[in-house]
Order: structure tokens, then sequence, then C-alpha cells
């Protein structure tokens, strides 16, 4: 096998070149939109507890933080969007509104702004973190995950001496 040419592939380094070129271009163009506000206005909303029954909704442009009125918020139970729980209700012209928490859903629920054509969700969960793993795990993924956080302390506590 000495003295045969090592393996090169068949594609000309001009190949390689274009493919950087390409790469920077739609870089520069994804950068250039954000920069710019090439993206619209795009409502960001901020979600802030006022007590234990009412939502401060804040409506602002994602690209110049300016206030957003018109914005469609609701409350709906998380992941079933059938029917809004609180609401719809619009921000007013400083991007404001109040919207009171259903009762039953104080600590798992999903916030909707919509404006023109445009649907932003943010989920609230003030529960356990047992309770949302075993929601996103399932069964199985908690045994699984038990199973070995078991097996590992197992192994760390039968490292110790005995003497």
């Amino acid at each position: 096998m000495e003295g045969k040419a090592p393996w090169r592939p068949n594609i000309p380094p001009t190949a390689g070149v274009i493919i950087m070129v390409a790469l920077t271009i739609i870089l520069a163009a994804v950068i250039a939109a954000f920069t710019f506000g090439m993206t619209g206005n795009v409502p960001f909303i901020k979600i802030e507890k006022i007590n234990e029954e009412h939502l401060k909704i804040t409506a602002t442009n994602g690209s110049n933080g300016q206030p957003v009125p018109n914005v469609e918020v609701a409350i709906y139970a998380h992941k079933y969007l059938v029917a809004a729980l609180e609401g719809p209700t619009f921000t007013n012209e400083s991007g404001i509104a109040i919207l009171r928490i259903p009762e039953g859903y104080k600590s798992h629920f999903d916030v909707i702004g919509k404006y023109q054509g445009i649907t932003t969700t943010e989920t609230i969960d003030n529960r356990n973190l047992s309770v949302k793993w075993s929601e996103e795990l399932g069964p199985l993924g908690v045994s699984a995950i038990t199973t070995v956080m078991g097996f590992a302390l197992g192994f760390l506590l039968g490292k110790r001496k005995v003497e």
C-alpha cells in the first residue's frame, strides 16, 4: 500500500469558496433584517402579576420598544386553545391591558396576543417541578429518571469505606 496517493474528493476548491460566500450573504441578510427593523411591527408581550386575581399585559414593539395599541390578548387553558377563559380584550394606547386570572387556573395557563396576523404565546407555569416533569416526560420517563438517580446514589454511597 505504500506509494499510493491519499484519497482526495473530486470537489474543486472553488466549491468551498462559493459555499462560504453564500453562507456569509445569508448571515448578513439575517443580521440586517434585525438591525434595521425589517422584521416588522412584531409585538413583545410582558406579563406582570398585579395581585392574586389580575395580570397586567404590556405590548411593545419588538424593534423599538414603543407601546403597541389594539393587541388582542386573552387567557387560555394551557394547550387547549378552543375557547378563551378570560378575554379577549385589547391593549389601550399605552399598550396595556388588564386581565382577570380565571378561577382554578392560577398556576398554569397561556396568555395569547394577536396583532396583524401575528400570534404570540406566553405560558405561565407556577407548578412545582415534579408536576412539570411528570407532564413532560410521562410515567415511563419519570420512572427512568428515578431509577437512574437511585443507581447513582447507590453507587456513590457504596463507595464509602466502612471501618
